[in-house]
């Protein structure tokens, strides 16, 4: 049985808990999925559990902190 994403399994991506945390935050702030999807797309990052954990807390901060 080989690993679908093994990127993810090496510990790259962010977690799936984090992908929620991430949409929770974006709820809070009223951020509909599109704009987070097309912020995503400035950094080549096609899905949320594509999110490197590298860029993870910057998008966070995004969205937590320019949609107040």
């Amino acid at each position: 049985a080989g690993v679908d994403r093994p990127e993810r399994a090496w510990g790259n991506y962010i977690s799936d808990k984090q992908a929620k945390r991430l949409y929770a935050i974006c709820k809070s702030k009223n951020v509909p999925d599109m704009e987070l999807h097309e912020y995503l797309s400035r950094f080549a990052i096609a899905s949320t559990s594509k999110i490197p954990k590298s860029l993870y807390e910057k998008i966070c901060d995004h969205f937590e902190k320019d949609n107040e």
